[in-house]
C-alpha cells in the first residue's frame, strides 16, 4: 500500500474519533435541571447546602457546575460554591476547588467555571453552596432522576454550623455538570502519528520538482 494512502487512513480514523466525541469532548456528563421543581431551600451564614454526583469509569478535566438558583427579595446575594471528596456519604477535608463566587439579583440557571480539576474514575463528589446577602436559595428536586453518563446522588445534605457536620435533607438540589474525558494514550499518539506523517508528506510533496 502507498505511503499517502496510509496517511490518508491514518488521518481518517483520527477525524472518526474526534467527531464521535473520544478525544477530550466537552459535554454535561450529570443534570437533574430539567427535572420537577420541588420548592427550594435557603442558605446563608452558617447555613451551607450540598449534593453529590459519580463519575463513570473515564478520567476527566471539570469545565463547570450550573446551579438553579434564585435572590428571591430581588437584592444582591453572593453564592460561593466548593467541590469536595466524599466520606461516608458528606463532604470531607479540604475543598479540591472552590469556585469564584457570584453575585446576582435575579434567579435562574447559574455556571461556575473550573479551572480544570481533574476527577478520577468510579468517583463521589459533593458540591457545597454557600451565601451571603438576603438570603440566597438553591432550587430543588425530589426527583431522583437525571440524564448523563454519570449519576447524582439520591440524597441532598445540609449544615448549619457551616460545614462542620451535615444532616440529610428533604430535596436535591438541581444541577448539571459539564466535563471533558481525557484522552487515553492510545488515541493521542495516534494523532501524534498522524500529525507527524502529514508534515512529512507535506515537505515531501513540496521538495519534489514540478
Amino acid at each position: 500500500m502507498k505511503k499517502t494512502h496510509i496517511l490518508r487512513l491514518v488521518l481518517s480514523f483520527t477525524a472518526t474519533l474526534l467527531v464521535s466525541g473520544n478525544l477530550g469532548r466537552a459535554a454535561t456528563e450529570t443534570s437533574n435541571l430539567g427535572e420537577t421543581g420541588n420548592g427550594s431551600q435557603n442558605f446563608s451564614g452558617n447555613v451551607q447546602l450540598a449534593s453529590s454526583f459519580t463519575t463513570d469509569n473515564l478520567n476527566y478535566t471539570l469545565n463547570s457546575l450550573t446551579l438553579s438558583l434564585d435572590s428571591p427579595l430581588a437584592n444582591n446575594v453572593t453564592v460561593t460554591l466548593s467541590l469536595f471528596a466524599d466520606a461516608s456519604g458528606a463532604p470531607t477535608g479540604s475543598a479540591l476547588e472552590t469556585f469564584t463566587p457570584l453575585t446576582f439579583s435575579s434567579g435562574g440557571d447559574k455556571t461556575f467555571n473550573s479551572t480544570g480539576l481533574g476527577l478520577t474514575p468510579d468517583t463521589t463528589y459533593w458540591l457545597t453552596a454557600s451565601g451571603s446577602g438576603s438570603v440566597p436559595v438553591w432550587f430543588a428536586t425530589a426527583s431522583t432522576a437525571q440524564t448523563g453518563s454519570w449519576s447524582i446522588g439520591d440524597n441532598g445534605l445540609q449544615s448549619t454550623d457551616g460545614g462542620t457536620t451535615w444532616s440529610s435533607s428533604a430535596n436535591i438540589g438541581q444541577f448539571s455538570v459539564d466535563a471533558s474525558p481525557v484522552p487515553e494514550p492510545a488515541p493521542l499518539a495516534l494523532v501524534s502519528l498522524a500529525a507527524a506523517c502529514y508534515v512529512v508528506w507535506r515537505r515531501r510533496k513540496a521538495a519534489k520538482p514540478a
